[in-house]
């Protein structure tokens, strides 16, 4: 955005209004973040620092899309089945993003969810696998 008042005209501060929160503007900036770092224009570390985005905001961004993503896949499903869904994509999540880095730090929460699935499906009988 433009910044420089004296510099520029009124028209160039049009994107300073319109985001009604910081959580908006953060959230707008890190879709920015996502782009350039998909598109290689940027590395992660360097979109963080020229938009200037902390790591934890955006792996909150990240992590609110992820849920997102689910909710939409598991809208008319039980409760039940809404939830092995979460479970199981959850799963494949993790083993994708960490399947290098710290996967020993996850094993213990990935040991958990394949318990906790199978236990549900295990009294549920009649629901098929999303594995």
């Amino acid at each position: 955005m433009l910044t420089d008042n004296k510099k520029y005209k009124e028209e160039g501060f049009i994107g300073d209004e319109t985001f009604q929160t910081k959580e908006q503007e953060t959230e707008h900036l890190c879709r920015i973040i996502q782009s350039t770092v998909e598109r290689r224009v940027f590395t992660l570390d360097e979109a963080l620092n020229a938009y200037e985005v902390s790591l934890k905001d955006y792996e909150l961004y990240l992590a609110k899309n992820f849920y997102n993503e689910i909710q939409g896949t598991s809208n008319g499903l039980s409760d039940t089945d809404s939830a092995l869904t979460y479970i199981h994509v959850t799963m494949n999540f993790l083993n994708m993003r960490f399947e290098r880095d710290h996967m020993k730090d996850l094993e213990k929460i990935y040991t958990e969810l394949s318990r906790f699935s199978k236990k549900i499906e295990k009294k549920n009988p009649s629901l098929h696998s999303a594995e």
